[in-house]
C-alpha cells in the first residue's frame, strides 16, 4: 500500500515536472521568435553611411537652390 502512495506520488511529481518542461521550452520558443524580430527589427534600422551623408547634402542643395531663386 505505501509503495504504491509512493509510486503515486512520483508519478503526479513526474506530471507535474514535465508540465513545467513544456512551459519552459514554450517560453523559449517565444524568446527565440521574439529575439529573431527584434534582430529583423534593428537590421532594418540601421542607417547607412551614405544615407547619414544624404541629409545635409539634401538641405544644402535645397538652401542653394532657395538663394538662387531670391
Amino acid at each position: 500500500m505505501n509503495t504504491e502512495k509512493d509510486m503515486c506520488e512520483k508519478q503526479k511529481r513526474i506530471e507535474e515536472l514535465e508540465l513545467e518542461i513544456s512551459q519552459i521550452r514554450r517560453n523559449y520558443a517565444e524568446a527565440a521568435k521574439f529575439n529573431a524580430e527584434e534582430r529583423h527589427l534593428d537590421s532594418q534600422i540601421v542607417w547607412r553611411p551614405w544615407q547619414v551623408a544624404l541629409i545635409p547634402i539634401l538641405l544644402g542643395i535645397l538652401a542653394l537652390v532657395a538663394a538662387i531663386a531670391r
